[in-house]
C-alpha cells in the first residue's frame, strides 16, 4: 500500500521505545561524572537517594521520549519540492531540505532498533557536515519507499533499484557485486589503524586522569600504579609490560572493531549503481552512484599486500572537510581483482598511470627539518638544564626518534609521486600506509598553484585541485611543467560543462 508522503506522518508507535533508550543513553552520558565520583567514592550513597533518582530519572525519560515522539513528524511538500521535519520537545523545530540537494538517504539499524523490529532513516546534503534529519524508528517498508521518494527528485534511474534491493517480487534481481567475508576483516583488523587506536587508548586514560584529578582523586590511580612493585623498580620491565600490554589491546580493539562496523559487507550492483549494506550491531544501507564519486583513495601497507588485502575510500561532495568522513564510503579487505572491479564500474574503465612528476629533494630536507631538528632545538636544552634526569637514558630514546623519522621521511619522500594523463590525475602518498589518490579532470573545480620568491630560480613550485570532496596538493614539483598542465586543465573546467553531483 503506498503511503501519502505529501501528509505529515509519524515514527511507528514501538518507536517510542527506542526514543526512551536513546533519552536515556544521552541522559547518563552527560552524568557520567557524577557517576564516575559515586564509583570512586566506593558507591556510598543510601538505597532511598538511589531508589528516588532511578524513578526520577524514569520519569524525565518517558516525558522527553513521549514528547519527542508525539512533536516529530515529517512529509514532502509536492509545491515546494522540499522534505519537511519538525521535531522538539517543549518547542518545535521545523527543518527543510530541498529535494534537489539530497546526496545521500541511509536506512540504518541498530542492535535496539534490531530487536524492535524499526529501522532509521538519515538523510544528508553536500552543503553540511552532520545528518540533515533522521527519523529514528520507521518501519522497513516505509523506510524504501521515503527512501525513494526522496531520491525521486533526482530522476535517477537508480532509484527503483532502492527499493528492489529488499522487495523479492522485484522483475529485476540485483547481483552481488562484493560480498567481504570475516577472514578479510581480520586480515584488515590485524595491519592497520595503530596509531589511532593507540591515539583512542591514550585519549581515554588522560581523560580519566584528567575526571580523577578535578575530583581529587588522582592518588588513587597512582598508587594503584605503585602497588606494581616490578614494575616501578625495572624500567626495563616497564617499558616491555607497557608495550605489551598497549600492543595486546591494539590488536584486539582493532580486530573487533572492525569485525563489527564491516560485518557482513556487501555490496550489489544493479542499472549502474552499487547498494552498500553493513554492520553487525548498527547495520547501515546506502546507494552509490558513480556520477556522484568526487576521487577515489586506495590504501595498502607491506603486511596487507603480503595478504592481498587493501583498504578503499570513496569520497563524494562535501562542505566542510573537516566532516569529510559523512560521505566517505570505505570498502575494508577487498583484493586487487575486487579493486580493479570497483574502478571500472566507477569510472567505465581501468584509470591510466600518465606522466610521472617528482618532488624535488628539498622537500625532504624541509620535512626533516621540521620533524627533527626543531624538536632538538627545544628538547636539548630542556635535558641540559634538567639534573633530575639521567641524560644518558634521555639521549638514547632521542636518537631513536632522530633514527625513526629520518627512515619514515625518507621512505615517505621516495614514495611521494604524481601521475598527470589526460583524463585522470594520481598523487601516491605514505611511507608505511601507501596511498593512491585517483581523480578525474573532469571533477575539478578550482586549481590554485604557489611558488616561494626563493624557487623561482630553482623552478619548482606547487599545485593544489579543488574538488566538491576536498583538496589534492602536489608540492615542489618542476613550475613550468605544472603550469603546462594546470593551463590544460583550466581549459577543460572552463570549456566542458559537466555534472560533478
Amino acid at each position: 500500500m503506498a503511503v501519502n508522503f505529501h501528509e505529515p506522518q509519524r515514527q511507528s508507535k514501538i518507536g517510542v521505545l527506542v526514543l526512551f533508550l536513546d533519552t536515556l543513553y544521552k541522559i547518563l552520558r552527560g552524568f557520567a561524572p557524577l557517576l564516575l565520583v559515586v564509583f570512586i567514592n566506593g558507591g556510598k550513597i543510601s538505597m532511598f537517594l538511589l531508589f528516588m533518582g532511578l524513578v526520577g530519572t524514569f520519569l524525565i525519560v518517558s516525558c522527553v521520549a513521549y514528547l519527542r515522539y508525539t512533536n516529530f513528524t515529517f512529509h514532502i511538500d509536492p509545491n515546494t519540492d522540499e522534505f519537511i521535519v519538525y521535531d522538539g520537545i517543549l518547542s518545535k523545530t521545523k527543518t527543510v531540505v530541498q529535494l534537489q540537494k539530497i546526496q545521500q538517504v541511509n536506512i540504518t539499524q541498530n542492535l535496539i532498533q534490531r530487536i524492535i523490529r524499526v529501522y532509521g532513516v538519515q538523510v544528508d546534503t553536500a552543503g553540511s557536515d552532520k545528518h540533515e534529519s533522521e527519523i529514528k524508528a520507521i518501519s522497513h517498508e516505509l523506510a524504501l519507499e521515503l527512501k525513494a521518494k526522496l531520491l525521486d527528485a533526482h530522476k535517477v534511474a537508480t532509484v527503483s533499484s532502492t527499493t528492489e534491493v529488499d522487495e523479492p517480487n522485484s522483475e529485476i534481481k540485483p547481483s552481488t557485486f562484493l560480498k567481504i567475508n570475516l577472514i578479510s576483516l581480520f586480515k584488515v583488523g590485524i595491519t592497520s589503524n595503530y596509531i589511532k587506536s593507540v591515539g583512542l587508548i591514550l585519549t581515554f586514560f588522560f581523560s580519566v586522569w584528567g575526571k580523577l584529578h578535578e575530583i581529587g582523586k588522582e592518588e588513587w590511580l597512582e598508587d594503584k600504579i605503585s602497588e606494581q612493585d616490578w614494575m616501578v623498580n625495572s624500567i626495563a620491565y616497564s617499558i616491555l609490560f607497557g608495550f605489551l600490554v598497549l600492543f595486546t589491546v591494539v590488536f584486539l580493539m582493532n580486530v573487533v572493531r572492525t569485525v563489527i562496523r564491516y560485518f557482513n559487507y556487501t555490496m550489489t550492483e544493479q542499472k549502474g549503481s552499487l547498494l552498500i549494506s553493513f554492520g553487525l550491531i548498527n547495520t547501515k544501507n546506502t546507494i552509490l552512484r558513480p556520477s556522484r564519486v568526487q576521487f577515489v583513495t586506495f590504501s595498502q601497507n607491506y603486511f596487507q599486500k603480503k595478504l592481498d588485502v587493501l583498504e578503499l575510500k570513496i569520497k563524494q561532495a562535501v562542505t566542510d572537510e573537516k566532516n569529510h568522513h559523512k560521505d566517505r564510503i570505505e570498502v575494508p579487505g577487498c583484493n586487487q581483482h575486487e579493486k580493479k572491479a570497483i574502478l571500472k564500474l566507477i569510472y567505465g574503465k581501468q584509470p591510466e598511470q600518465g606522466m610521472l612528476l617528482k618532488s624535488n629533494w628539498r622537500r625532504l630536507v624541509f620535512a626533516l627539518f621540521l620533524t627533527i631538528v626543531i624538536p632538538l632545538c627545544i628538547l636539548i636544552p630542556i635535558v641540559n638544564n634538567s639534573p633530575e634526569l639521567q641524560v644518558s637514558e634521555v639521549y638514547g630514546v632521542i636518537m631513536g626518534y632522530v633514527l625513526l623519522m629520518a627512515t619514515y621521511q625518507f621512505f615517505a619522500y621516495k614514495t611521494y609521486r604524481f601521475f598527470v594523463g589526460e583524463n585522470y590525475i594520481m598523487r601516491q602518498t605514505g611511507a608505511w600506509d601507501i596511498a593512491h589518490d585517483i581523480l578525474e579532470t573532469d571533477k575539478i573545480q578550482a586549481i590554485t598553484t604557489s611558488q616561494l620568491f626563493w624557487h623561482k630560480s630553482l623552478n619548482i613550485g606547487s599545485v593544489t585541485l579543488h574538488t566538491a570532496a576536498g583538496n589534492i596538493s602536489f608540492y615542489l614539483a618542476n613550475f613550468e611543467t605544472l603550469k603546462h598542465y594546470v593551463n590544460g586543465w583550466l581549459y577543460q573546467v572552463e570549456s566542458h560543462d559537466h555534472n560533478w553531483m
